[in-house]
C-alpha cells in the first residue's frame, strides 16, 4: 500500500483513523531518513503523487492544470452527476509540510531512533522558527546532523568529521 492510500484510508477509517495515520506518519518519517539533501526528499515524493494522482484522476481533466501539471491540492469535479472534490489527501500534505520545514530549520525529526510525534515536531518547529542567534541556529544544525549520521557511510562521516575538527 502506498504512503499516500496510508492517509487516504486513514481519512476514511472510523475509529481507527489516528492509528492508520501514525502508521502514515512512521513511513513518511522513513522515506525522510533515506534523503540527505530536501530536493532528493520532495522528489521521491513527488513520484509517488504523481502516481497516485494518475491512478485516482488520470480521466479526470480539471485535475490538471492548464500547462499539464497535477493540481495536488483539492480540486472539484463532477463524477456520476454528482460534485465531488479530489486531490492529495490534506493529512498527508500537512504531514509533508511539517516534514519539510523541520528539514530547513535543522529541527530534529527523530529522537532515540523512533519519529517525534508530528504534534511534538510541530511545537519543536514553532520553536525553531524562533530562533536569532547563531548559537541556537548551529545547535540546530547539530541535531539535525545528528539524525541523519546513521544514514551516512563510514567515509562520509570521516569527511564530515575533518571538516568540524577544521573549524
Amino acid at each position: 500500500m502506498s504512503l499516500i492510500t496510508q492517509y487516504k484510508e486513514a481519512e476514511l477509517a472510523d475509529g481507527m483513523a489516528d492509528e492508520r495515520r501514525s502508521g502514515a506518519w512512521t513511513a513518511l518519517v522513513d522515506v525522510h531518513k533515506q534523503f540527505a539533501k530536501d530536493e532528493n526528499f520532495i522528489e521521491a515524493l513527488k513520484v509517488e503523487e504523481d502516481k497516485y494522482m494518475e491512478d485516482m484522476y488520470g480521466d479526470i481533466p480539471e485535475a490538471k492544470k492548464s500547462g499539464g501539471e497535477w493540481k495536488y491540492r483539492k480540486f472539484k469535479f463532477v463524477a456520476d452527476g454528482e460534485e465531488q472534490t479530489g486531490g492529495l489527501p490534506m493529512a498527508y500534505l500537512s504531514a509533508k509540510s511539517t516534514i519539510k520545514q523541520a528539514r530547513e530549520h535543522s529541527v530534529k525529526i527523530i529522537e532515540k531512533g523512533e519519529p517525534l510525534p508530528k504534534d511534538r515536531l510541530t511545537k519543536a518547529l514553532a520553536k525553531a522558527k524562533d530562533v536569532t542567534t547563531p548559537y541556537q541556529k548551529a545547535l540546530n544544525h547539530l541535531a539535525r546532523l545528528e539524525g541523519l549520521w546513521l544514514n551516512l557511510t563510514a567515509d562520509e562521516q570521516a569527511d564530515l568529521r575533518k571538516l568540524m575538527s577544521a573549524i
